[in-house]
């Protein structure tokens, strides 16, 4: 049998190739109905296919003609219509009198369960509590800190250390909030933990401090020449109107950097007109004024110099600004993560209470350092077939947990089928790794010889020709530009939107036209004194929906209302 995985894209029936999958096993063998473990991401997507794969079989069990009868008769050739409609009654009962073995749910349910089973082997108190409540637990861990505020020195050392360096950035003055972004981060993510467990507090301090010098001593030369220009300007009573498209040109420009506040934003701002200047010092003065001498010499002899100083500093140095700069915004973070995490320990430790999060590291960890089939022959593992669904969300982790499973079905002959779409993986903050689905999975199982099929849903039967025509042909093309733009190195955009794991047919019936229209908008600019507020694009963007709707349901559209 061996290992199938089902590429899939939106509306190219994914759901429905699960449920078929799973008849064509269990109307072959009633008695399998309870040795197939499908795992989905959410609660909804496990109603959706228990409820979906029942239906089918309550059609089957009454004789009523199911869309999936075609197939079973011919993937199950022992087997005649009659027969079908038999066993489809047959596995139907058999559910619904052993329902707790119907063996649908979400990879964290799957989990918990096999952390309960395991929870000698992983140290676990005999009775403890998983909260899925993360705000509830970041709060309660923040709080314990705050509470060490004037009692612990270091707590209290970098707690000041992240106050004043977020009112030197002009930023709210309370931490509370960014203290509990930190811990959802330490919750959440394995290489987040390990760091707060690294950090050497010597040498951050020093890092620290290196960087304030490196980012004053740019700030300062910036300042310097904008402050210089001004006087300039001061000293021959001109004003910045009177150079090369005024506050937008080059005079702007040293204006811009002039202030103690401006930073990478400003120092960077370096536009066409200001280049167009640097090229050339006479278009510092418009066409119009050119035959002003006075006007000509401040330019060219005192504004371009400070001009040509200015720019040249900051191209040698952005780099380093930039980095320093974007660094110094999560150092401090850095400094307090290692007792933030402690905390979180404590408060555990103290209430017996586990994340969805830690469930899966711990079982990961043991993975790693145990025979892992063990774990499974201890937890009463009796699964033959494994369907795992979206898997484009599954985290390396939870991969890591899964693959001896993986591993154990395919080396008994048995059949093990993934289903995702790259292109919809969501959940990469919560540690959702798209490159299992593109390759990783193939790549750890080569070397195990293994049979592996890849099936491509190619057939789009939600959405209409025209939509589809234009997704393969834009979907493409925008991931050859992000490529190009943002990670160059990788090509993990090219390979989830290939052209092969994008174009999509249409239906055979039905699937003719279809309307899509693009509208472009942006956000009004804010103007001085007036009373206007300015509407936000995503404002503009809402509102000609509402005016699209409107004008569909007047010429006789009716709204699909999906429960």
């Amino acid at each position: 049998m061996g290992l199938v995985i089902y590429k899939s894209s939106a509306g190219s029936g994914k759901t429905f190739t699960l449920v078929q999958q799973f008849l064509i096993k269990v109307i072959g063998q009633p008695w399998l109905f309870q040795r197939i473990l499908a795992i989905t991401f959410t609660n909804k997507a496990t109603e959706e296919l228990k409820t979906r794969i029942i239906k089918e079989l309550d059609l089957l069990a009454h004789g009523e003609k199911s869309m999936h009868l075609e197939v079973l008769l011919a993937k199950l050739p022992k087997l005649n219509e009659k027969e079908i409609y038999e066993n489809a009654q047959i596995v139907l009962v058999k559910i619904l009198h052993n329902y707790s073995s119907f063996a649908i749910s979400t990879i964290d349910s799957y989990f918990q369960v096999l952390a309960r089973t395991l929870a000698r082997e992983l140290l676990l108190p005999l009775k403890y509590n998983i909260e899925l409540d993360t705000e509830y637990i970041c709060k309660n861990t923040t709080n314990s800190l705050l509470d060490e505020a004037g009692k612990d020195e270091q707590i209290t050392s970098w707690l000041e250390k992240l106050l004043l360096h977020r009112i030197d950035e002009g930023k709210n003055w309370n931490v509370k909030t960014e203290l509990e972004k930190m811990t959802k981060e330490l919750l959440q993510s394995t290489s987040a933990r390990d760091h707060a467990a690294s950090v050497d507090m010597n040498k951050l301090l020093d890092l620290i401090q290196w960087m304030i010098i490196k980012k004053k001593e740019v700030e300062k030369f910036m300042n310097a020449k904008g402050q210089e220009a001004i006087q300039v300007l001061a000293k021959h009573q001109v004003d910045v109107n009177k150079f090369y498209y005024k506050s937008r040109g080059p005079v702007g420009y040293l204006l811009k950097i002039a202030n103690r506040k401006s930073g990478y934003k400003e120092f960077s701002g370096i536009n066409s007109y200001t280049q167009s200047a640097l090229e050339d010092p006479l278009v510092l003065v418009p066409k119009a004024e050119q035959n002003n001498t006075f006007l000509v010499s401040i330019a060219t002899e005192e504004i371009y110099p400070l001009l040509d100083q200015a720019v040249s500093y900051i191209y040698e140095h952005q780099r380093a600004y930039l980095s320093v700069s974007e660094a110094l915004k999560l150092i401090y973070q850095s400094g307090i993560s290692g007792a933030l995490d402690e905390k979180l320990k404590e408060y555990r430790e103290t209430n017996q209470i586990f994340h969805l999060s830690d469930t899966t590291r711990m079982l990961s960890k043991m993975v790693a350092d145990q025979d892992a089939p063990f774990i499974y022959e201890k937890s009463g593992n009796t699964y033959l077939h494994l369907l795992i669904d979206e898997f484009q969300d599954t985290g390396s982790e939870q991969w890591q947990i899964l693959k001896p499973l993986v591993i154990n079905s395919l080396s008994t002959g048995n059949e093990v089928i993934l289903v995702g779409d790259a292109k919809q993986s969501i959940y990469r903050w919560r540690g959702g790794n798209m490159q299992l689905l593109l390759e990783g999975v193939e790549k750890d199982l080569k070397k195990s010889g293994f049979p592996l099929k890849n099936i491509i849903l190619d057939t789009n039967y939600r959405s209409k020709k025209n939509i589809i025509e234009f997704n393969n042909a834009f979907f493409p093309l925008a991931a050859q530009l992000l490529s190009t733009k943002f990670n160059p190195d990788e090509n993990i955009f090219q390979l989830a939107y290939h052209q092969e794991q994008v174009f999509q047919k249409s239906r055979e019936k039905g699937a003719e036209g279809g309307y899509l229209q693009i509208d472009f908008f942006e956000s009004d600019k804010a103007k001085k004194n007036d009373d206007v507020v300015p509407v936000h694009w995503k404002m503009k963007a809402l509102g000609r929906m509402d005016a699209i709707i409107e004008d569909l349901l007047v010429k006789g559209y009716q709204l699909k209302i999906s429960l």
